[in-house]
């Protein structure tokens, strides 16, 4: 199971909090969660998956596929916690490729400020 849960501490800037598994059966809900927040309005997104228990390469992926069809009109960043044993290094090496990656909350939101 996944949660996703929205906020928007700061203007033009929100923030999804994934807590749970994150893999090839909860990418979708997690996915429609993002998009949705992107439809929103807000230029930037953050999201934060350095609460997450299992992040699946796989589900991973399949969630920025499906961002990838939207025109994120700001700054997109990952919140990871590098103590984690949710997401792998090779991961957080790939993900830092195509994402501003963060290892807190409030450096992230600088990066959208």
């Amino acid at each position: 199971m996944v949660i996703a849960t929205m906020s928007c501490p700061q203007p033009a800037t929100s923030v999804c909090r994934v807590t749970g598994i994150v893999d090839l059966v909860t990418a979708p809900v997690l996915a429609d969660k993002l998009i949705e927040a992107v439809h929103n309005g807000q230029p930037h997104l953050v999201i934060d998956l350095s609460a997450i228990a299992v992040l699946d390469s796989i589900g991973l992926q399949a969630v920025f596929q499906a961002l990838d069809r939207y025109d994120i009109e700001g700054h997109l960043a990952v919140v990871t916690d590098p103590r984690s044993t949710a997401i792998s290094r090779p991961d957080i090496s790939a993900l830092s490729e195509i994402v501003d990656i963060h290892h807190a909350l409030a450096s992230a939101l600088r990066a959208c400020a």
